[in-house]
């Protein structure tokens, strides 16, 4: 994992940037923008993943919180909203990111883990 300095420094860009309000992410991706509140609810999310690990951070949590963390917020954000199988696959990938931001050692393979465990075909490794 990262320094504490270096990780601070990741996350804030990251709470900074408007990722899915970016018409260019949607594109880079071959996607039509989803509608209005669509990416604001995956901006929101995203927000809300980087925050707690901004706690877990100055908390000096080690790189296995980090990891269930962003599992955790992961598993809640797909089974609690009604996103199509691009904007899971969209904000799957954007938790991924965050992830190697941080040089979370494990978390492609625990991603892979967790995402065979609920029918995911992605592939992180």
């Amino acid at each position: 994992m990262t320094s504490l300095t270096a990780a601070l420094a990741k996350l804030h860009e990251w709470r900074n940037r408007p990722y899915f309000s970016s018409l260019a992410a949607w594109e880079s991706r071959g996607l039509i923008k989803s509608p209005d509140p669509v990416p604001w609810n995956l901006d929101s999310a995203k927000n809300t993943l980087v925050d707690a690990l901004l706690k877990l951070t100055f908390a000096d949590a080690d790189e296995e919180r980090f990891i269930a963390t962003i599992l955790e917020h992961l598993a809640a954000e797909l089974s609690g909203k009604s996103y199509d199988t691009e904007e899971r696959e969209f904000l799957t990938d954007c938790f991924f990111q965050i992830a190697q931001s941080l040089e979370l050692a494990d978390f492609a393979a625990r991603l892979d883990e967790w995402g065979n465990s609920g029918g995911f075909q992605r592939r992180y490794q």
